[in-house]
C-alpha cells in the first residue's frame, strides 16, 4: 500500500476482525523505533492526535480496550494485547532470552496476529543481497520471523509494504499471499494523493538538480503564500547512497549556493523543454516576493 494510503486504519480493522474470531494476542513490529512510536500513538495513546480509536470499541455488546504489553502475564483475555517491537528486537529474544519479556515458548504456546510493517525488509533471504554481511543479518531476520510465525498453526502474519522488491523470488513468494495491491500509481490516480510529476533533466549534471530543486521548492512556497498557508514550508531532500557521498554533495550543494547568480537562473529556463517548470518562471515574474 502507498504511502498515505491508511494502511494504519487497515491493521485497526483487521485487529478488531481477529478479536472477533478469538485472538486476543498481537504482535506489530517493523525495522525502525521511530515507527514503532508513531503507531503505539495510533493504537494506544488516548490522548493522542493521532489516536484511532476514540470511540468506545463494541464488540459482542461488550467494551474492548486496547491493551500494550511486554510480555504474556500482562495478556487480557477481554482485551486487544499489543506487544511492539522490531525485527532486530524480535531477532535478539531468539537468540538471547530477557526476563520480563516475551519469549520464543510463549509463541509456541499461544496464538498470535502478527502485523509485520515495512515488510520488503523480511525478503533478504528471499532475493539477493549484494553486501554479504548484510545478507547473512537480514536472512536471519527472515528466519526468525518465519519461525515464530509457524510456531503455532493458528497463527496469523499480515504483511505490508509501499515498497514490494522487484525481484522474481519475492514476486513468486507473494504470488498466492497477496490480498491487495494498492500502489502509488492507483493512489494518485483515485485522486488521494498530491499529483506527482517526474521531471527529467538533459543531463547528469548535479548544478542543474540543484537549482531545479531550489525552484520548485520556491515554487511551492509561493503557490502556499498565495493560499494564505504561509505557516507550511517546502523543504528539499538530496538523497545519496552513501554518508561519504552526502558529505561530498552538501559541500558542493554549499558552494553552488555562494556562486549562485541570476544568469543561471536565466539559462536553466533556457535550456530546459518542461512545462511545469515554466509555470513556476510565471509566477516568480509576478510575486511580489522576488525582487
Amino acid at each position: 500500500m502507498a504511502t498515505g494510503s491508511e494502511k494504519t486504519l487497515i491493521m485497526a480493522a483487521l485487529m478488531l476482525d481477529c478479536f472477533k474470531k478469538g485472538y486476543r494476542n498481537f504482535v506489530f513490529f517493523v525495522n525502525s523505533n521511530p515507527i514503532i512510536q508513531k503507531t503505539k500513538d495510533n493504537f494506544c495513546n488516548q490522548i493522542s492526535s493521532k489516536y484511532l480509536f476514540k470511540q468506545k470499541i463494541m464488540i459482542d455488546n461488550k467494551i474492548v480496550k486496547i491493551n500494550e504489553i511486554s510480555n504474556l502475564q500482562e495478556s487480557d483475555n477481554s482485551a486487544i494485547n499489543i506487544y511492539f517491537t522490531t525485527i532486530q528486537s524480535l531477532h535478539s529474544l531468539y537468540k538471547i532470552p530477557k526476563e520480563n519479556s516475551l519469549t520464543f515458548n510463549d509463541l509456541k504456546e499461544f496464538e498470535f496476529v502478527y502485523l509485520a510493517d515495512e515488510a520488503h525488509h523480511l525478503n533478504a533471504g528471499t532475493k539477493g543481497v549484494k553486501n554479504k554481511k548484510e545478507k547473512e543479518l537480514k536472512e536471519n531476520w527472515e528466519s526468525v520471523i518465519t519461525q515464530a510465525f509457524q510456531s503455532n498453526k493458528e497463527n496469523k502474519m499480515f504483511e505490508f509494504s509501499a515498497t514490494i522488491p522487484n525481484d522474481k523470488n519475492v514476486q513468486e513468494k507473494y504470488e498466492d499471499k497477496l490480498i491487495f495491491e494498492y500502489n502509488l500509481k492507483n493512489f494518485c490516480k483515485d485522486g488521494y494523493s498530491k499529483r506527482i510529476f517526474i521531471e527529467q533533466y538533459p543531463n547528469d549534471n548535479i548544478n542543474l538538480r540543484f537549482l531545479g530543486a531550489m525552484l520548485l521548492s520556491l515554487y511551492r512556497e509561493l503557490v502556499l503564500h498565495k493560499y494564505n498557508r504561509e505557516y507550511i514550508k517546502p523543504v528539499i531532500l538530496f538523497k545519496s547512497n552513501t554518508i561519504f557521498k552526502s558529505k561530498e554533495n552538501q559541500a558542493k550543494f554549499e558552494e553552488f549556493v555562494s556562486n549562485l547568480k541570476e544568469d543561471d537562473i536565466k539559462n536553466f529556463y533556457d535550456t530546459l523543454n518542461n512545462n511545469n517548470l515554466f509555470t513556476s518562471e510565471e509566477l516568480f515574474n509576478k510575486s511580489p516576493y522576488i525582487f
